[in-house]
Formats: structure tokens, sequence, C-alpha cells
């Protein structure tokens, strides 16, 4: 059933009415990066996560996001409509947890973004789904379509537009670019890397949009999200670190990139694919949504 919500948005759902939202009022959902209950910013002390724990710093933090929707009182789904600026457009929103937009120095401090801004119409609203990641395709503003995730990144409209998130025109976007120090850095078979990685984005891609050909992904390597009991005019969603983390030794690598780099032969990736409720491995269902089809645990609704 949810499977039909997530992408079809037909299930309905037995909601709670909350505040109406005014008609043509903007819509600020706001997302917090958190290790369990402690924020986790450039700023915040080594904290343990993984298992075993060990203590661990913030070096990078930066998520796409796409198909953002509000659900109604009745179950149905409403498109939020962005609003177009250097962080979101054409359906697709960039947060960066990083002050700057780089990576965490020595001193870094200052604002992140951490907010999508857009608009719904007047109703009762209860629930909120989007995907991390970028579509193939969108739509330009006259109405054509256009390549999203496997566009030139230095041709792109922003947020498409960041090399730091740029793998290749083929392989596309990394959607989620999570980068990690933990103390006494990652024992590796050829020596100690300083830096434990994230970077989860569709692989075994194929075709050339630069050439007007089609792109396919044998590993698409979306998240679907999905929270209820999610009011918009209070509520945060939270990106918990340690819950994601939670089956990952980030002291010791066993094979492949420092982490995971969405690789299907990657020992690392397993734990990590097995969080964020994705399929690893062959099989008609490589790179999709786990069956049944859950929400991964570690986004969730935090209340005031």
């Amino acid at each position: 059933m949810l499977q039909r919500l997530f992408h079809t948005g037909l299930l309905t759902v037995c909601l709670l009415s909350v505040p109406r939202l005014a008609a043509g009022q903007e819509v600020a959902l706001r997302f917090a990066l958190q290790a369990g209950e402690q924020p986790f910013s450039c700023a915040s002390p080594a904290l343990p996560l993984g298992q075993p724990a060990v203590l661990t710093r913030l070096k990078d933090a930066k998520f796409y996001l796409s198909d953002i929707r509000l659900l109604r009182e009745d179950g149905q789904p409403q498109a939020v409509q962005l609003h177009g600026d250097a962080w979101q457009s054409r359906d697709v929103a960039l947060l960066d947890f990083v002050p700057g937009g780089g990576s965490c120095h020595a001193g870094s401090a200052g604002p992140v973004h951490d907010t999508v801004q857009g608009e719904v119409p007047a109703a009762h609203y209860r629930g909120l789904l989007f995907t991390i990641g970028v579509p193939l395709q969108g739509r330009d503003e006259e109405g054509r379509p256009v390549s999203l995730n496997h566009g030139n990144f230095e041709l792109a409209a922003a947020p498409l537009d960041r090399a730091s998130m740029a793998w290749s025109w083929q392989v596309g976007r990394k959607f989620i670019k999570l980068e990690l120090l933990p103390e006494g850095g990652v024992a590796r078979s050829n020596g100690r890397a300083a830096v434990w990685t994230l970077h989860l984005g569709s692989t075994g891609c194929s075709g050339n949009p630069a050439q007007a050909g089609a792109v396919h992904c044998l590993s698409p390597n979306r998240v679907a999200v999905m929270l209820q009991d999610f009011d918009p005019a209070q509520d945060r969603v939270v990106l918990d670190m340690a819950r994601l983390l939670a089956d990952s030794n980030l002291a010791e690598d066993k094979g492949g990139a420092s982490g995971c780099m969405s690789s299907m032969d990657d020992p690392e990736c397993k734990p990590l694919f097995a969080q964020l409720q994705i399929q690893l491995g062959a099989g008609e269902r490589r790179g999709l949504p786990l069956l049944p089809q859950t929400s991964p645990a570690f986004v969730r609704v935090q209340q005031p």
C-alpha cells in the first residue's frame, strides 16, 4: 500500500486535521541534521557514531530533494510549488548543512541552508512526502523536457549547478553527500584514510543526454520518504545520522572506497542501503525501494 502512495498518491490515509494554511501562503519546510537528539554541525564536538561507536566530526552534509508533496486530510498528495532561487528550482531543492556551502573547516560558523520554501493551496495538511534524489527529467519555464540528473552541471540551473554534487554526465548527481572525520581515521588494507564517505547516487547508467539520448540506470538509488503526523506550520524533519550509521563501522573499511560510493560490491554499502530502504544487488528491484515499502527510519518528524 505504501508503494502506491509513494509513486501514485492514490492511497488514502486517515489523518487528523491541523490548522488551515491560507491560500497562497508560503510553506517553509524545515530540516535539521542531528545525531540522535544532538545537533550535528561543523561546530559540534565529536559525537559517537556507528557500531562500534567512534567519536566523529562532520566534514560535509548535502542532500538533494525532489517530488515534495504535502498530504491533505483526505490522504491525497498536494505538490509544493517551489520558489525558484539559488537553492531550488524545477521541483528540486538542495539542503546544505555547511556554512558557506563548502566543507567544514576550523572556525566554520554561520547560517546553513536547511529550509525548503514553496506554496500550496488552502487545505488541511497532516503529512509530507519527498524523494532524496534528483529526477531523470523535468521541464523548463516553457514546459519543454530537460535532463536534470544527468545534465551538464556547468549549464544547469541552480541548484543542479554545484560542481561538488556532480559525479559525471552519465552517472549524474550525488543525491547524498555525507563526509565524516572519525577520530583515528579509517583503517584500510593499504593504510588509513582520514575521511569516511557516503555518496549516494544512481549507478549502472547508460545513454547520453548531451546527444538527445535517454539515460537508463540499472540502480536508480532514490530514497522515498513518507512522514505522517507532520504539521508543516510547526514541525521539523530530522535527518538522524546516528540512525543512518547505526550498523556501520566508521573506523574500518573492508573494500572499495573509504565508506560507500553506492557500489553493490562495496561491503560498507550493505548496512547503509538497508537504512536507506533501497535494494542493493542484482535483481529486478535493484536500486529500488525495499518491499514491503516503508519510510527510512533515519528521517523522522520533530514536534515542538
